[in-house]
Parts: C-alpha cells; sequence; structure tokens
C-alpha cells in the first residue's frame, strides 16, 4: 500500500506511478538503470558524509511526524541524513534512494558527484517529498520484517517480569504500588513509571527473537544517555556453562517498536533475558519466535530479591544499555533476582519511601541515596531508614553505600566538600548505629565505586557503561558477604 501525503509528496507518487505503468512492459534495462542510479546516489553519499551534514540543515528542516530520534548529544538526525551517513543501511537505505532517484530518473545520466546531486535537489520541496517517499517505504519495509504471518508472539505479562516488587500496581510495569500516589513525593510517583530494572526471562530454540512494545512516553533518549538505555530492549542470553552474556539491544526511534531484535543465532535450545528500559515506562511487551519454534516462559525465580534504593545512578543514568547499570550486573554475577527502586534526583532517604520498602521480603537491601542528599540530610534520615528496615525486618542484612566522588572534585573544591561533609555524616552514623547494637550492617565507602582517574563517567556524575562495571566491582564483594555466598 503506497502511503498518503498531499502537496508535493502526491507529485511524487504521480511521477512513480507514471514511471511504474508506462516503463512496466518495456525492457529490463530500464529498471537496471533505475538500480544503478540508486548505487550512485549511495556512492556519492559516501564519499561525501561530513559535508552533507554541514549543508543538511539548510535543505531541509525534517519535522518530528516525520522520525526525528534524539541522540546521546541531545541532538536530532533526521531519518534522510541517518541514510546518508549510513546509519540505517540495508533495504532502508535502498527505499530512500528510490524515493530519492525517482524524480531524477531522467537527469540521472549527468549525475556523477555530490555537486550535481545538490543541483538536482536544491528545490527544497522536491527533495523533502523524494525523502518523505523514501522513509515511507523505508518503515514499511521494516515494519514488513518484524510482522511475519509466520511470527508467533508471548506477551510477557502472561507469565511475569522480574523487578516487581508489588502486585498492586495502576499500570502493569510500576514500580511502586498504586497507593503510593499521595504518600510519596509527585517527583518520586513519576519517576515510579519507569521500567528500571526490570527483566522478563524464556527460553527458546529460534534463530530470531523480534519484539512489539510501546512506550509512555515520547522522549526516547536524554542529553547525557542515549536511546538504546532510556527507551531500549536490552537482550542476554545463557551459554553452555551458565553464564549470561550480551545478545543485542532495540535501537528504538518511536514510541512503539515492532522489529526483529536478532537473526542469525546458533541453533540450540537455551535461555534468555530481556532487560526493560531504564528511563521510560513500559506500557505493553511482547516476544515474538517463528511459529515452528519452541517457545517456553521463565516465571520470575521466587529467591528472596536484592533491593536497592538510591539515586539516578541506582536507576540507571547513564548506562548505554538496561543490562549495564551495576545491580543488573551483580543481578547476573550472584545468580540472583533484583528490585531498583532508583529515583533520579529523588533518591533522599525518605520514610514515605521507607514505608513501602518494609513491605518487600528481601534477601538484603541496598541504601545507595548520598548522591542526591546533603550532609544535614544525611545526619537526620540515615539512623531512621535503618531502624525502619529493622523494625520491619531484623534479620535482613542493610548495605549502606557511600556517594561516589564527583570525577573532577580533584580541581573543583565545592564538589569535593560536598562528598567529604555527606560522607562523613554517613559515617558518623553508621558508627552510631553500631555502637547502639544495630546488627547486620555492611559499609561501602565511596572512593571505591569509580576509578580515581575519572575516566568512568559521563558528566564527572553519572557512571559511563566502565562506571557501572566498577561500581558492581565495588559492590559485590560486600553483598557476598551480606549473602553469605
Amino acid at each position: 500500500m503506497k502511503p498518503a501525503f498531499g502537496g508535493e509528496g502526491s507529485q511524487i507518487l504521480n511521477c512513480v506511478d507514471t514511471h511504474a505503468q508506462g516503463r512496466a512492459k518495456k525492457s529490463k534495462s530500464q529498471f537496471a538503470r533505475l538500480f544503478q542510479l540508486t548505487m550512485k546516489i549511495g556512492a556519492i553519499s559516501k564519499r561525501t558524509r561530513q559535508t552533507y551534514r554541514q549543508v543538511s540543515p539548510g535543505l531541509l528542516a525534517t519535522p518530528a511526524s516525520a522520525g526525528v530520534v534524539e541522540n546521546n548529544t541531545g541532538r536530532t538526525n533526521p531519518p534522510h541524513q541517518r541514510c546518508w551517513s549510513g546509519e540505517f543501511g540495508g533495504v532502508g537505505c535502498y527505499a530512500w534512494r528510490i524515493g530519492l532517484a525517482m524524480p531524477l530518473w531522467h537527469q540521472s545520466e549527468s549525475l556523477s558527484n555530490f555537486s550535481d546531486l545538490m543541483n538536482l535537489v536544491c528545490n527544497r520541496r522536491t527533495f523533502a517529498a523524494a525523502s518523505a517517499w523514501g522513509l515511507a517505504a523505508f518503515s514499511t519495509a521494516r515494519l514488513s520484517a518484524s510482522d511475519s504471518d509466520s511470527i508467533g508472539w508471548h506477551d510477557v505479562q502472561e507469565w511475569g517480569v522480574e523487578g516487581r516488587g508489588f502486585a498492586d500496581t495502576d499500570l502493569y510495569f510500576d514500580r511502586l504500588p498504586a497507593r503510593a500516589n499521595g504518600v510519596v513525593r509527585n517527583a518520586v510517583w513519576g519517576l515510579s513509571r519507569h521500567s528500571a530494572g526490570m527483566m522478563v526471562r524464556f527460553r527458546t530454540d529460534a534463530t530470531e527473537i523480534h519484539a512489539d512494545y510501546e512506550l509512555g512516553s515520547a522522549s526516547l533518549a536524554m542529553p547525557h544517555m542515549p536511546a538504546t538505555g532510556v527507551s531500549g530492549l536490552d537482550l542476554y542470553g545463557q551459554d553452555t556453562d551458565g553464564r549470561w552474556k550480551w545478545v543485542a539491544v532495540c535501537k528504538p526511534n518511536a514510541q512503539k517498536m515492532k522489529l526483529k531484535l536478532i537473526d542469525g543465532l546458533r541453533e540450540g535450545l537455551r535461555n534468555y533475558a530481556i532487560y526493560l528500559p531504564l528511563y521510560n515506562s513500559t506500557r505493553t511487551l511482547k516476544i515474538g519466535v517463528p511459529s515452528g519454534n519452541r517457545f517456553e516462559a521463565i516465571e520470575p525465580r521466587t529467591e528472596k530479591p536484592i533491593v536497592f534504593y538510591g539515586t539516578s545512578i541506582t536507576h540507571g543514568a547513564s548506562a548505554s544499555r538496561p543490562g549495564m547499570p551495576h545491580p543488573a550486573i551483580l543481578g547476573r554475577r550472584l545468580d540472583h533476582p533484583v528490585i531498583n527502586l532508583g529515583f533520579s534526583g529523588n533518591g533522599k532517604l525518605e520514610p514515605e519511601v521507607g514505608r513501602f520498602l518494609v513491605e518487600l521480603d528481601p534477601s538484603v537491601y541496598v541504601l545507595d541515596c548520598l548522591p542526591n542528599m546533603v550532609a544535614a540530610e544525611v545526619a537526620e534520615r540515615t539512623e531512621p531508614m535503618v531502624r525502619q528496615l529493622r523494625s520491619a525486618h531484623p534479620d535482613v542484612p542493610i548495605v549502606l553505600a557511600e556517594d561516589r566522588n564527583y570525577a573532577n572534585s580533584w580541581v573543583r573544591p565545592a564538589q569535593q566538600e560536598r562528598n567529604r561533609s555527606s560522607q562523613l555524616e554517613f559515617q558518623n552514623a553508621y558508627a552510631r548505629l553500631l555502637d547502639a547494637g544495630v546488627a547486620g550492617l555492611f559499609y561501602l565507602p565511596g572512593e571505591r565505586l569509580l576509578d580515581a582517574n575519572g575516566d568512568d563517567t559521563t558528566d564527572g556524575s553519572h557512571p559511563s557503561d566502565l562506571g557501572f562495571y566498577n561500581q558492581a566491582n565495588a559492590f559485590e564483594p560486600v553483598l557476598r558477604r551480606a549473602l553469605n555466598l
């Protein structure tokens, strides 16, 4: 079915129809000419990527409705620019090039370099319409690849996801129960709608895996965090030795995605896990495999989970993928379910949140809120939070984690003092709790969390994937002691 466009888009489609009807019965050489033209456009684009990036903003301002996506720098890459840069590749790029090539059919013989191409398409309207036609063709091809009649779909809500601490949620993938609305601060409630830390497991012998999911927000990325981490799906597989290894990640460019996550997989039955978006809410998620293949749902584990309560770092900023924050890494290393209650900018050891923490039945609590607190708040709230948890769970270990040191605090005295003062108050609170006979406490100094060279953050505060790997290394021995592993 042809995409519907008005104005110049209709003219392009008419042009396409005219050529299709007028040449359908002519020799195959005409079709070869179109193919050669698309190849020529591709070759020119490859030689002139950088030049095109410099001039493209003046040639075409692509509206958000045409599929603009935000990259990890906070800037946008229109689909036509992504084709020139080779980001789409494959059939999508060919569809786009054909959309551009059709109106240029008769002029193709003179097309030999970037200047010739720009002369042909400098008419902004013609170029925009051709791009729109090609984008529509790309989108249709992409949808058809994931919408095969032979795909069997499985709704993950039918067997459940790990990382959900409460059954009585407003939406299935919320992290706090519906009754928390109005009890916790509005900011905390809003962030609790994100599906951070959730993971679904299944077993299949399929050589390709598909996904169909819808996000709660069209804001797919952040300036310091790519769409793959904010809104993507992250697929892991378990090898023959039982180790979890990365397989594929979804690269979202729309609020609703139906796509093939991976194909060409080695044959054989194996376990898989998909981590859900970190900084977006998940509304629906279905997993698809070819209908002739085996698919088995793996229900959430019944072991008591590790419960992390923290800040944007616990929440997952700025991981490139949902499987990379330290709670997820530690879940794989320790073979333990995890509940992630990180609330970006709002992890403050608040008793209103503690009210729901005590309802959980964890194997260990991890309190990691210092990055969002100043010294006075640390002194005021640390002991009450520990006592609140200890009152409900006398024997559950509690890990007190200091904040990481800012990567550039060595040249910024104010940040250095912020770290020093809050960590000092945390240490004092820990000492008072020990003196009072509170048992089952474990302490993790902040200086161990990140590398001293400062190369493992995105912005001096939030860890990169390397930073999360380092944090997992720091947490792991402490958690093993707490869990007697």
